[in-house]
């Protein structure tokens, strides 16, 4: 991983309801990443005992331990945010996954937070809970919270009963009440409420970074093409982001099998530049100067 290598900061995923979900996330950044698909990313997972205490932001009468949800999102805001970003080197992007009764506490939390999260990946919300509580918030709520520049992903399986409630929400962001949002929806109908939660988590990171990989088109048009792509992904996630020394040495290496050596020699000495402890990029840079002689 990059991360003990260099020391460029990363984005974060937290992931809700960690004893399910983390395993899953984790192979799904490693795999991708890895093929450069989406960035490296550090990832948190959130183990909660009291799902319906922590995920439920109003008390039912029928369910006395609920409602613990505002105090949940204080522990995240105060205590476990701030904690991650004092300890790792993160950068300001971060993203948070919820599934089920933690999707539907990742819907609330998107619009009462304006800034925690940058992003949200949600599968199969349970929108059912206190009987469409959330959607009864109503467009005042909606108006009042808006999600300024948020990515939101969402989707359902084969669920009948979460169709109506989710169905009236993807036509309330249709319609533009809700504003400020960069959001995608999937109807998965090979999936079921469990099976869903691992096909969301990877459409939705998909998604979410699918401007990201280099074309080969961009490739072959050189540094300066590719300094421009990572400049239109700093602009559109909102913050700086530096071509990935892997990327780079194996851009290096692609223009060496093009014998295109000035090229390669310009490339490993801009890695070098970036980062000075990548001992790869010295290796192949005298290899260039080896074989212009």
């Amino acid at each position: 991983l990059e991360y003990f290598r260099d020391k460029q900061k990363y984005p974060v995923l937290f992931v809700l309801g960690a004893n399910k979900s983390f395993p899953i996330a984790t192979s799904i950044v490693r795999f991708l990443s890895e093929i450069g698909s989406i960035p490296q990313m550090i990832v948190i997972g959130i183990a909660n005992t009291k799902p319906i205490r922590d995920f439920t932001i109003n008390r039912s009468k029928k369910i006395p331990n609920s409602g613990g949800g505002p105090r949940f999102i204080r522990f995240l805001r105060e205590e476990l945010v701030p904690e991650i970003e004092k300890n790792y080197r993160t950068q300001s992007f971060k993203i948070l996954s919820g599934h089920s009764l933690s999707g539907l506490f990742s819907n609330y939390v998107m619009f009462s937070e304006k800034s925690l999260f940058q992003a949200y990946i949600t599968s199969s919300p349970w929108f059912e809970w206190e009987d469409r509580w959330f959607l009864k918030l109503g467009n005042t709520f909606f108006n009042k919270h808006q999600a300024i520049k948020k990515f939101y992903y969402f989707s359902m399986g084969d669920e009948s009963l979460l169709k109506p409630s989710l169905t009236s929400f993807r036509e309330m962001l249709e319609k533009g009440v809700i504003k400020g949002i960069n959001w995608k929806y999937e109807y998965l109908k090979e999936e079921n409420h469990q099976s869903n939660l691992y096909m969301s988590m990877y459409n939705g990171i998909r998604w979410l970074f699918k401007d990201w990989k280099l074309s080969e088109e961009t490739m072959d048009k050189g540094l300066e093409a590719i300094k421009n792509h990572y400049k239109s992904l700093s602009v559109k996630f909102g913050y700086n982001i530096t071509i990935p020394s892997l990327t780079l040495n194996d851009m290096g290496y692609r223009l060496l099998d093009q014998n295109k050596i000035n090229k390669a020699l310009e490339l490993y000495k801009y890695c070098i530049k970036l980062y000075p402890e990548f001992w790869y990029a010295y290796h192949n840079l005298g290899y260039c100067y080896q074989k212009i002689g």
